[in-house]
């Protein structure tokens, strides 16, 4: 993050907050790097959950997937909250900005901000998604059926001039399972 002064005809002199690349020798510390790889792990396992969770009326999981779908959403709730471990590393502190005859003046560590509300708030939701998945049964497949008929073809020969007349006789039977977790419990 960097700063500027800009003079500018209608505002007056206006401070410009700019994002920059770190300096080559810049060190990162192990809370920075840590809140890099809990930030990546949070996004990457999140998608990979939600996606699932987005497929779940197609694939009719079962109770033990769900089960393991809160644990995942509880591992992002936790790496998302672990990703603001970002304001205790070096780079939030000593910030002053190198802005010379001014006489603003800047705090020397990070303060929150929309990104981390936000990130907050997408731990308390990483949350509630996890509850959720904990407490709410997977959806059931109807269970695929087939139904059994018996046919019975009579041949008949009429008396009178000798043809054959040929009649049937359809019986159905009950539908039976054959597909499904109904289908798995009957056999």
């Amino acid at each position: 993050q960097g700063w500027s002064l800009v003079n500018t005809a209608v505002q007056g002199t206006v401070i410009l907050e700019t994002c920059h690349n770190y300096p080559s020798g810049t060190k990162l510390d192990s809370d920075w790097r840590s809140a890099r790889a809990f930030s990546t792990l949070a996004l990457i396992i999140g998608g990979i959950v939600t996606f699932w969770a987005l497929l779940v009326w197609c694939i009719y999981p079962t109770k033990q997937m769900y089960n393991a779908g809160g644990i995942l959403f509880v591992l992002c709730c936790l790496f998302q909250g672990l990703s603001l471990l970002l304001t205790n590393s070096e780079a939030c502190r000593n910030l002053q900005p190198d802005l010379e005859n001014s006489s603003i003046y800047f705090q020397s560590a990070c303060s929150m901000a929309m990104g981390a509300y936000c990130a907050i708030a997408a731990t308390v939701l990483w949350f509630v998604a996890a509850i959720a998945a904990w407490m709410v049964d997977p959806p059931v497949r109807p269970p695929i059926t087939t139904q059994t008929h018996d046919v019975t073809y009579t041949k008949t020969t009429n008396g009178a001039d000798g043809a054959a007349v040929m009649s049937e006789n359809v019986v159905r039977g009950e539908p039976v399972a054959i597909g499904g977790r109904d289908a798995e419990k009957a056999v």
